[in-house]
């Protein structure tokens, strides 16, 4: 039997169905609490919307905590989770770099 570890665990057995909803939930590098700076959690959360959209997901309800962000969304018609997920994730790292460099 092979075991797998980390991350690709996680994923092992994943699929993605249009139309379900999922629970995802993801945390900040080394777990720092990145959105207890307001202009941070800010410039995440404008994102989020707008990434969820593109990806044909929409948010049922989140919550973004200081160092981790939870949601429940539904995928679309052409949505796939690890594509939205990543989507969701790049841009916010994006945005929230821009603020720290500012």
């Amino acid at each position: 039997m092979n075991q797998t570890s980390g991350h690709r665990a996680l994923r092992s057995g994943r699929h993605s169905a249009p139309g379900q909803i999922y629970l995802v939930t993801f945390a900040t590098q080394a777990r720092q609490p990145w959105f207890r700076d307001t202009r941070m959690a800010m410039a995440a959360c404008r994102t989020f919307a707008v990434s969820a959209e593109a990806a044909d997901a929409h948010f049922i309800c989140w919550v973004l905590m200081p160092d981790h962000f939870h949601a429940l969304l539904r995928l679309g018609a052409t949505g796939d989770l690890s594509r939205c997920v990543q989507r969701l994730k790049g841009c916010a790292t994006t945005a929230c770099g821009c603020v720290r460099r500012l």
